[in-house]
């Protein structure tokens, strides 16, 4: 329909790897001067530690060869992903005062906690050409006192790290945020609770990239002309993580390209066919051109 094939997981991410499928059979009736892998996995959208962490960790003890490059298929609408943020989640807890609920009190901890949504939720004003800008969002809400008053409210906020930034520098901003939006309020309470290990860092995922400078993105900037006729672009829309920075944890090459496509994890997701013709042609020229470095 309309030069667009529907339904779940059409864009994100079965039709990349069908692409994939599709070059590896092409590959394997050429004679080029490499060894080209697939790997698909089935955990990618629920943290990727059984599918690809497993495989890094592989790789790591020398248990499956280590490539050179990797290349993600991703939606990246035909724009190159050489860096992706990353994520720290953690939680607020407001204090307030338990009560049964037919008192008017000035030490309500989810209205605390609304507050503080309305602090932390915006848009963050951080803007790297690699990946665009940072993002920040409440995640969830919870209290309880079936009878009345809860004495503690809790929010979760997930924060997608620019190049910068890390756990550190995300709890200093939001500290000082939400000790501003207290200030003259007697009633205001509040502590930040994330992960850590067991020198006491917090634990998240840091951002990660790989240089303009390295021989795959040099490889992609050679082929994209080529196939598409225009300039290569950098991909720096808002997008999660893939598992592209297991990888990049690893020092290996990683580029993300794929289709073009929207909706994601929603009703009416696509891809567009035409891009997937473009997806296939990128990737034989990259590879082609690697193999001749």
């Amino acid at each position: 329909m309309d030069g667009k094939l529907y339904g779940r997981g059409s864009s994100d991410c079965k039709s990349p790897c069908a692409v994939i499928l599709h070059v590896m059979e092409i590959l394997k009736n050429l004679k080029i001067n490499c060894s080209v892998s697939a790997h698909l996995v089935p955990d990618e959208e629920k943290g990727g530690v059984y599918g690809t962490g497993l495989i890094a960790s592989e790789m790591k003890h020398g248990r499956i060869r280590r490539p050179d490059y990797i290349i993600v298929g991703e939606k990246s609408n035909l724009k190159m992903r050489i860096a992706e943020r990353g994520s720290f989640e953690f939680s607020i807890r407001f204090k307030g005062q338990a009560s049964h609920s037919a008192r008017l009190l000035h030490s309500n901890a989810i209205a605390k906690a609304a507050k503080g949504v309305l602090v932390l939720q915006k848009k963050i004003d951080k803007y790297h050409e690699w990946v665009g800008y940072s993002i920040r969002n409440v995640t969830s809400i919870h209290a309880s006192s079936p009878s009345g008053i809860p004495a503690e409210c809790v929010i979760t906020v997930r924060h997608g790290l620019n190049i910068d930034e890390t756990a550190d520098t995300v709890v200093s901003e939001v500290t000082e945020e939400l000790d501003e939006a207290g200030k003259d309020d007697p009633y205001w309470f509040w502590e930040l609770e994330a992960k850590k290990d067991d020198q006491g860092n917090f634990i998240y995922r840091p951002p990660n990239y790989t240089s303009p400078n390295s021989k795959l993105v040099k490889a992609f900037f050679h082929a994209i002309p080529l196939v598409m006729g225009k300039k290569p672009e950098l991909f720096d829309d808002y997008a999660g993580c893939t598992d592209g920075r297991f990888y990049r944890y690893a020092g290996i090459q990683t580029v993300g390209f794929g289709a073009i496509g929207g909706n994601h994890h929603a009703p009416n997701e696509f891809v567009d066919v035409n891009s997937l013709v473009t997806l296939a042609k990128v990737y034989l020229a990259t590879i082609l051109t690697l193999a001749e470095i």
